[in-house]
């Protein structure tokens, strides 16, 4: 599903979508030390936390360069999209993800 992003919102995803919760380079994500992985993921924790959405620490592992992930929650959608009709809402767990895309 492709959502319409709120108002509201569309500086939060374009913020995530080019790194600005964090100041490390996200450049090469993968092969940046362990270290300097977890700094970047709790920088991106904060940030979401920051505007109200989640990501589970599972979801988390999914992150790499230009690809973010978030829980696919009614919670998250509902926040993130006016256009997710409350039928759609309830079809999702906890144990789904989406993802907001970097420019590559």
């Amino acid at each position: 599903m492709l959502l319409d992003i709120c108002e509201e919102m569309t500086n939060v995803v374009s913020e995530i979508a080019n790194s600005a919760f964090t100041d490390e380079y996200l450049g090469y994500f993968e092969s940046l030390s362990e270290t300097e992985q977890r700094s970047i993921l709790s920088d991106y924790s904060r940030y979401l936390e920051s505007v109200g959405l989640t990501c589970s620490d599972v979801n988390l592992e999914l992150f790499s360069q230009d690809l973010y992930p978030l829980d696919a929650t009614p919670a998250n959608l509902s926040r993130l999209s006016s256009s997710a009709s409350e039928d759609e809402l309830d079809a999702y767990s906890d144990s789904l993800v989406m993802f907001i895309i970097g420019p590559s």
